[in-house]
Order: structure tokens, then sequence, then C-alpha cells
């Protein structure tokens, strides 16, 4: 399966900052798979908009998915991570 994941930078005692978001990288995502595509966004939350992270994912481990965005919940006091899927993408 293909998550696509959204990360918002805003919080509700300031921002994602680089350096925070490159944290998140080393400690969740990267401990969880070898391989992933971010790009930037911008998104909206509660009428706000906001800087976002768009993180793709092809894997079959759902409670992976789940770990890390409990993971960016916690770190940074979020209400939610947006997840959707898609079928799996292929590498050919």
């Amino acid at each position: 399966m293909l998550y696509h994941l959204t990360y918002g930078r805003n919080t509700p005692s300031g921002y994602v900052e680089d350096i925070d978001w490159e944290m998140f990288c080393t400690e969740a995502l990267d401990c969880y798979f070898d391989g992933y595509t971010i790009y930037d966004a911008m998104g909206t939350w509660k009428s706000q908009p906001e800087d976002t992270k768009v993180v793709l994912i092809n894997t079959d481990d759902r409670l992976g998915i789940e770990a890390v965005i409990d993971i960016y919940k916690d770190m940074f006091d979020q209400d939610a991570v947006g997840l959707f899927t898609t079928p799996s993408m292929e590498f050919i």
C-alpha cells in the first residue's frame, strides 16, 4: 500500500523548525522504513493555512505507519496527521 501522510508544521506553541523535522525523520521515519519521499506543500487546518510536509511511504507495515503518526503527534503536540492510501506503486 502507498501511504500519503501530511504533517502540519504549526504547533500550539509555535512551529516545527527544519532541525526539528530532521530529528523526527531520523528518530521515527528512518527507524521504521528503508525509504520514503518527502515534499513540501501548503495545507490548511481549522481554517488556518500552514506549511506542510507530505511523506509517501510504500509499505505493508500499517503498524509502522501508525507509530510514526503517533510519534509526530506526541513530539509536536498535534491534533492529527492526515493519512490516505492508494494501491502500491511499482518499482520498474
